[in-house]
């Protein structure tokens, strides 16, 4: 096989999107591990705009909605996404759920 074939090969291997299942990425954001300290005295609107950031991808929310939300103190060493949202939102109206790639936050009533 020529060595320019190969090449093209290895790029679009590499470049171009596979056709995966809805919902693969989905699942590895909820799975991929983190690890961050949440302080006591910070909001969670903080919280949740590191982790943002330790995911590399932008989550949906009004802000609005997550003022009046202290953050639950705590140290996550390698913990997955899924798990620090249920510990942070809990006792909350708020919910998440993924939405066409995203992480969507959202009130819903108790």
């Amino acid at each position: 096989m020529p060595k320019n074939i190969i090449l093209l090969l290895c790029w679009m291997a590499t470049f171009c999107p596979a056709d995966l299942p809805y919902g693969y990425d989905q699942v590895t954001m909820l799975e991929k591990k983190i690890s961050i300290i949440v302080y006591p005295t910070e909001i969670l609107e903080s919280v949740i705009y590191r982790l943002q950031l330790s995911v590399g991808t932008t989550f949906e929310f009004n802000i609005r909605v997550l003022a009046p939300y202290q953050a639950k103190g705590s140290s996550y060493k390698e913990v997955s996404l899924k798990q620090i949202l249920d510990h942070q939102l809990a006792g909350t109206s708020l919910k998440y759920k993924l939405k066409k790639g995203k992480l969507v936050l959202y009130h819903s009533p108790l």
